[in-house]
């Protein structure tokens, strides 16, 4: 191959990225909410259930509170 053939092989490639993105296709879609048993989970969906459902509380930063006007 040549020069040439990389270069338009290589715009190609980025063109139809380009057009992928700009018409909103998800290259790599989030993946749903688990459903049924959750006895016939997996670990991930598993991790992912618990990661949603538990999330650590915020905590304050120092100085952060309500300022006095």
């Amino acid at each position: 191959m040549d020069f040439l053939q990389l270069s338009i092989g290589f715009a190609g490639l980025v063109t139809v990225a380009s057009l992928w993105n700009w018409w909103g296709g998800d290259l790599f879609p989030a993946e749903g909410d688990p459903k049924g048993d959750p006895e016939y989970w997996t670990e991930t969906e598993l991790r992912r259930w618990l990661k949603l459902v538990f999330q650590p509380p915020e905590i304050p930063k120092p100085g952060a509170g309500h300022e006095d006007d």
